[in-house]
């Protein structure tokens, strides 16, 4: 079951299925695409020791920097 830790609409979603975190980033203007990758160990570490900024500034690297971030895309 999948667990919402934070949300902003229209933007992201951060959240924990099981024992993995994921980020979901709606990127785009006019044609809008979802990119969503899985947390590394060291994410999950730096996000829990920042929290929510630090989700919202990785939420920013990828919207926008989508590129950077296509091989990690689930």
């Amino acid at each position: 079951m999948q667990e919402i830790i934070f949300e902003e609409r229209y933007f992201y979603l951060f959240y924990k299925q099981k024992n993995d975190y994921y980020l979901s980033v709606l990127c785009g203007t006019s044609a809008q695409f979802d990119i969503t990758i899985k947390f590394t160990e060291t994410e999950v570490e730096t996000y829990l020791s920042k929290g929510q900024d630090y989700i919202v500034t990785k939420a920013n690297l990828i919207f926008n920097n989508p590129k950077d971030f296509i091989e990690r895309k689930i």
